[in-house]
């Protein structure tokens, strides 16, 4: 059994259940289904095969968590980055990685913009935010 049998388990045996708390956000196995889907959806549209890496720039969060089941739904390899680092550590870290894209937190969007013109494989800017 492995992480997306479980999360499988619990949309079809509980999807009005909650799945995720975090803060004072609740969030159900259907509700995470369907941003699991979205997200999944959305990186297939922009071109995405399996086997391409994506990665994820966030702080905990049900975003960060759908990001990365959506990723290994779609058959992607998850490359995180860790919010902590420095910009041009994510830029090193993001061409290491060979990302086609990466989806991240409004809070981050500056940093990322900074080094837009080191990225040698993102293409792809995906936010979660305003």
């Amino acid at each position: 059994m492995n992480l997306w049998s479980v999360i499988k388990t619990g949309f079809r045996s509980h999807p009005d259940e909650t799945a995720l708390v975090h803060e004072d956000h609740r969030v159900t196995y259907r509700e995470f289904e369907l941003e699991i889907n979205r997200l999944s959806n959305a990186l297939r549209e922009l071109g995405m095969k399996k086997g391409d890496a994506v990665s994820v720039l966030g702080e905990n969060s049900v975003m960060v968590l759908a990001a990365q089941y959506a990723i290994i739904k779609s058959g992607l390899v998850w490359a995180p980055l860790n919010f902590r680092n420095h910009p041009s550590e994510h830029a090193h870290y993001l061409n290491n990685a060979k990302s086609r894209a990466v989806i991240f937190q409004q809070q981050f969007a500056e940093g990322l913009d900074s080094v837009r013109d080191r990225l040698e494989t993102c293409r792809h800017f995906i936010v979660d935010g305003e």
